[in-house]
């Protein structure tokens, strides 16, 4: 019964992927999981109603594929000379770390409430959190895991500020268009909001903007309780304008 419900934290929850096929008609099924044929089954029943004429594979080593594809990685970056960051196995033999999963380890940034673990490894130069609930010496670093979002990897205010400061960056720099298209549409239209109509008919069935200079003026020079106005076909004479209705002077 839980398999089904995989694919669509696979694709959609957790890979934020909404339309599958964007992503191809190929697809190499890798993890642990996939030795299981009820998962494997559940994700290509998933991804054919998406892209029907998917063409679905399981990695032969489906368990190891995501490390052998980090020592590909590290094996192009040192072809180019980048260097690398590991440490040593000496170091990793003399590494000393502590996990912890408590409710003092519970994320409460949402109403998910994702039951974090902090693991804090002694290293050099390590920084602490002495002010954290689980409080952390100085040379030790914390890692945590078990967030299903970048907020969970923070726990104090001042790390998600950041957090959010770097959201609205990437709102900015990539804007819903959704949002945009429903307040224009529903946004008044400018001479509602200055109230003065500012058109004029050029002949039956055509109008012309008015310019700013002459809207001013027919603001200050023929203010009405009423914003509504008459116009006149511009075939009397030129400068025929978009003038409030006056009673006649008796």
């Amino acid at each position: 019964m839980l398999a089904p419900v995989l694919p669509l934290n696979v694709w959609v929850y957790a890979g934020q992927l909404q339309n599958l096929a964007a992503a191809g008609r190929k697809f190499a099924l890798q993890g642990g999981t996939h030795p299981n044929l009820a998962v494997v089954k559940a994700q290509i029943d998933f991804i054919q109603s998406k892209v029907p004429d998917a063409e679905v594979v399981v990695h032969r080593y489906s368990g190891e594929a995501g490390a052998i594809g980090a020592a590909l990685c590290a094996r192009d970056r040192l072809a180019n000379g980048t260097p690398a960051r590991f440490r040593g196995y000496d170091v990793i033999e003399q590494l000393q770390h502590v996990s912890t999963t408590s409710e003092a380890t519970v994320c409460h940034w949402c109403a998910v409430n994702c039951q974090r673990t902090f693991i804090d490894v002694r290293v050099d130069g390590g920084r602490g959190r002495e002010w954290s609930k689980v409080p952390l010496a100085v040379g030790w670093e914390r890692v945590i895991s078990g967030n299903t979002c970048p907020k969970g990897l923070l726990e104090d205010i001042n790390e998600m500020k950041v957090v959010n400061e770097g959201l609205e960056e990437v709102r900015r720099a990539h804007p819903d268009t959704a949002e945009m298209v429903r307040h224009q549409a529903f946004k008044p239209p400018r001479w509602r909001r200055h109230g003065c109509p500012g058109w004029r008919l050029r002949a039956p069935g055509r109008c012309s903007r008015l310019s700013s200079r002459r809207r001013r003026w027919l603001r200050s020079a023929h203010s009405a309780p009423t914003p509504r106005a008459s116009c006149s076909v511009a075939t009397v004479a030129t400068r025929q304008r978009c003038l409030p209705q006056r009673s006649p002077v008796s």
